[in-house]
């Protein structure tokens, strides 16, 4: 048995849920390498010393020797040999900051080619709705629901049917054991309350024992008994 997600033709391995995010992470990836650089060039910065004009090679091994040696800690100094020494450093310590932004940019397209955008909200300082929120889930959900469907129908057809043929005599009429799977993500109980509750008052939807079954079962209350009558004991 083959699951293939989203197969073409008599390709069955399929195409994967990521390769939509496959350049983005491409260039993600080359983007910190370049931060890295960066960091390494600009973060730290270079110390300069001049010398006094026409230097000696003695004075010019010093300069190098005090610039090679130079380390940042607590005891870290500079003695220069003469007055018109200098010593100084050159750059700002600072990295390419758009980099990490091209980087952000690129981490959000990745969730977007999954339908998690969601996650992004609230980053960088910038907020979103909690319906918004809700919004994005539900799309992530229903994405994964999909993909459970998918799951479900393969096994359905090329595993369970054909495991009990071999095991069993099926007789016309009865059915065959299936492969189910509950709802993906946290059930708004109040919602289905509110839902049914409207329903039966419109006369939609009458109240039975499997409407009470399903409600104890999502709101993991201890299954109902009833008597003769139908009614709970």
């Amino acid at each position: 048995m083959i699951h293939s997600y989203r197969k073409e033709g008599d390709n069955f391995s399929g195409r994967s849920a990521l390769r939509p995010a496959y350049q983005n992470w491409t260039y993600k990836t080359k983007l910190y390498r370049l931060d890295a650089i960066a960091h390494e060039r600009n973060s730290l910065k270079v110390p300069v010393i001049t010398t006094p004009d026409g230097p000696t090679d003695d004075e010019k091994k010093a300069a190098k020797d005090i610039a090679k040696n130079l380390k940042s800690t607590e005891g870290a100094h500079v003695v220069l040999p003469g007055e018109k020494w200098k010593f100084d450093f050159a750059g700002d310590g600072s990295q390419n900051e758009g980099i990490m932004k091209s980087i952000s940019h690129h981490n959000r397209e990745i969730s977007k080619a999954l339908l998690a955008q969601f996650i992004e909200l609230g980053a960088e300082g910038k907020g979103g709705s909690y319906a918004l929120s809700e919004d994005h889930s539900d799309l992530f959900k229903l994405g994964l629901t999909a993909i459970a469907n998918q799951v479900a129908r393969v096994t359905n057809e090329f595993l369970i049917r054909e495991l009990v043929d071999l095991n069993f005599d099926m007789q016309d009429g009865q059915e065959y054991p299936t492969l189910e799977f509950d709802k993906i993500g946290d059930i708004d109980i109040q919602k289905i309350i509110d839902g049914i509750t409207a329903l039966s008052d419109k006369h939609i939807v009458t109240p039975d024992n499997s409407i009470e079954d399903k409600m104890r079962e999502l709101l993991d209350l201890p299954k109902a008994i009833y008597g003769e009558d139908g009614k709970v004991e």
